[in-house]
């Protein structure tokens, strides 16, 4: 089975689903390479996953990996705070946005990033404005379970934010739904 040509192994993974895939990358280290080609269409990082991380760095190291990616799904585990290793108050590594120029669809579930106030809306905003910069192919955002913190009137009209960039036609949906720390829901 080995002596196949990558291009077959290739088509083959093709018509597997996502556990099929993932056993046959465990299988063998020549199945890697063409399992992870299609594994990583689609994407969910949790934060409390050990191998985030290792996500991270293999879509920063492989950038035609980070180009085959079209849907992402970013989950945050309830009442998740920073660690002291991490260079800001979100445990996304924007970096990873860079090469990602055929993604189609984010979601986020509950919010990224500590929850303090003014940084808060400032570091998602940051996360989103590089998603927006950098997946020009974006067509779907969702945003789901957010609770935010009280904020200032206007924390929304800072120029460093993501309302500098203008909506590209490609943007064909935004589904939001929050609710602030006060217990008031946001829904578009």
């Amino acid at each position: 089975m080995e002596l196949l040509p990558a291009e077959l192994w290739g088509h083959i993974c093709g018509f597997l689903g996502p556990p099929d895939l993932a056993n046959l990358a465990l299988t063998s280290s020549s199945y890697l390479a063409p399992a992870r080609w299609y594994l990583y269409t689609k994407i969910m990082l949790r934060s409390d996953s050990p191998s985030r991380t290792d996500t991270f760095r293999l879509l920063l190291n492989n950038a035609p990996l980070a180009r085959r990616t079209v849907s992402l799904s970013i989950e945050t585990a309830k009442g998740w705070q920073p660690e002291h290793s991490f260079p800001s108050h979100t445990w996304i590594d924007m970096n990873i946005f860079k090469d990602m120029d055929r993604l189609r669809t984010v979601k986020f579930r509950r919010l990224p990033c500590a929850i303090s106030n003014d940084a808060t809306a400032s570091e998602f905003l940051d996360l989103l404005g590089a998603i927006y910069r950098d997946c020009r192919g974006l067509t779907e955002v969702s945003i789901w379970g957010f609770v935010w913190p009280a904020l200032p009137v206007d924390w929304f009209l800072r120029p460093t934010d993501i309302h500098q960039y203008a909506v590209r036609p490609n943007l064909q949906k935004v589904k939001y739904h929050a609710h602030y720390s006060s217990g008031k829901n946001s829904v578009i």
